[in-house]
């Protein structure tokens, strides 16, 4: 009877780890990896083509085998971590118009006099031909002396007038000499079509003195009696920069006039949007949603007014759009107006895949599983717990992909509707046997116990 029972336990031993433990040959491909061993940890960002090959909304068919084809723990990081940012203080200033004959630098004059709670300003032409009334503004002067922050912006709020555009040419100075050129930017005002484009912001590059002097090309904006806005640089940094753009194609739906899908074809962790028209003075007003179903409508993103305008030899291009975080594989862009002929890109931000360099490498990343049921190898709570970026752990060494090998095919991103693998008919097999012994051992059991009196009785 001991053989029998042995034979049962066997049974259940050679049986149970064929149901969890995954091969590199499971997936459809794979990207090898070679770290050098000098930290316990590794990290790779995953390339777009495991974007493209992953099935799981998770990105959990993946895994990561060492050279004897042994699962290692693994983590997957999202990009950089997000910090928050906390606006920087922002107060109004003084200024004052700044008015010239054609050559502002020769006929200006300038007296600035301060008092407590008091400003006077002198603002003259020195050849004095008319009063400085009438002179067009070409410009204005900004006192930053009453600040205490460093001014990282300034923003104009201008009367409600007519359209503007123009450059404007920033310059700094401590004593209302010897300006420092800054930078120079395009604001602009427009309305068309029953939209507005306002661009109102300056950011400047560096800390600048007391006094800024904004100088136009052309007439300057009317900006009296609205104000001016310097602010301070935020205390914290934004999202880390977007490292990939991805050119998508909008397919226009047949069904649903002016509307757009776009498929990017995987899982990426998007970021922002940009457009780029191919032919200038273009406008559109785009409203985003997305989601998993490629038949919509799916969930409401964004909304942002799109263009790119020419005015002489400038122009005035939108800005990117920036998107809340999503995984969302479709898109849907809606525009009356129409995107014709303009490029689309997707920013994104890859994933970080951290594992445990155990065992001799190379290493594999294997990906694509469509049939995956087993859960990655126990252990990647260690990578938490190990407080990779901490103090006294050393920062994971990062890695760069090998080429792509392909390992059980393409057709392991299909779902299993033929017969059952081999490792499957072999643990039911295992399985089944055990049953049909256990059966014999019962039997076996009852029939001694049957036979148990009989024996006693004869012996007497």
């Amino acid at each position: 009877m001991k053989p029998l029972l042995i034979a049962v336990l066997l049974c259940f031993v050679v049986g149970a780890p064929a149901y969890g433990r995954s091969l590199p040959e499971d997936f459809a491909y794979g990207l090898p990896l070679t770290p050098s061993g000098a930290t316990p940890f590794a990290e790779v960002e995953l390339p777009l083509a495991v974007y493209h090959t992953l099935t799981r909304a998770d990105l959990g068919d993946l895994r990561v085998f060492n050279s004897a084809g042994e699962e290692v723990p693994h983590l997957l990081r999202g990009p950089e971590a997000v910090v928050t940012e906390t606006p920087g203080a922002a107060r109004a200033v003084p200024f004052f118009p700044l008015r010239a004959a054609d050559d502002a630098d020769e006929a200006l004059a300038v007296r600035v006099a301060e008092a407590p709670g008091d400003w006077r300003v002198e603002i003259q032409t020195r050849s004095q031909a008319e009063p400085t009334t009438k002179v067009p503004v070409s410009g204005y002067l900004l006192d930053l002396g009453g600040l205490d922050f460093s001014v990282a912006q300034v923003e104009l709020d201008w009367e409600d007038g007519g359209d503007f555009f123009g450059e404007v040419e920033v310059a700094t100075s401590d004593q209302l000499k010897d300006w420092r050129p800054l930078t120079r930017v395009v604001l602009a005002r427009l309305d068309y079509q029953g939209r507005r484009l306002e661009h109102r912001r300056i950011d400047l590059p560096t800390a600048p003195g007391r006094y800024l002097r904004l100088r136009w090309s052309g007439s300057a904006p009317l900006l009296e009696p609205a104000r001016v806005v310097a602010s301070a640089r935020p205390s914290h940094a934004t999202l880390p920069e977007i490292r990939q753009w991805l050119p998508v194609t909008a397919t226009p739906l047949a069904e649903t006039p002016g509307l757009s899908r776009v498929d990017l074809g995987g899982r990426l962790p998007v970021a922002a949007l940009r457009v780029t028209f191919a032919e200038a003075n273009n406008l559109a007003r785009l409203r985003l949603s997305s989601g998993a179903n490629p038949e919509g409508p799916g969930r409401h993103r964004a909304e942002a007014l799109v263009y790119r305008l020419r005015f002489g030899e400038r122009e005035l291009v939108s800005a990117e759009l920036p998107l809340t975080a999503s995984r969302d594989r479709y898109w849907f862009l809606r525009s009356d107006d129409g995107l014709a002929g303009a490029r689309l890109e997707f920013g994104w931000r890859p994933d970080r895949l951290c594992f445990l360099v155990r065992g001799t490498g190379p290493f594999l990343l294997a990906y694509g599983n469509a049939n995956l049921n087993s859960p990655p190898t126990a252990g990647a709570e260690l990578l938490h717990s190990a407080e990779i970026a901490g103090a006294g752990v050393p920062a994971p060494e990062r890695l760069v992909p090998g080429d792509v090998v392909t390992l059980g095919g393409p057709e392991r991103l299909l779902p299993r509707r033929s017969s059952p693998s081999w490792r499957t008919l072999t643990l039911w097999g295992v399985l089944g046997l055990g049953v049909v012994l256990v059966g014999v051992l019962a039997w076996r059991l009852q029939r001694q116990l049957r036979e148990a009196p009989t024996d006693s009785s004869s012996s007497e």
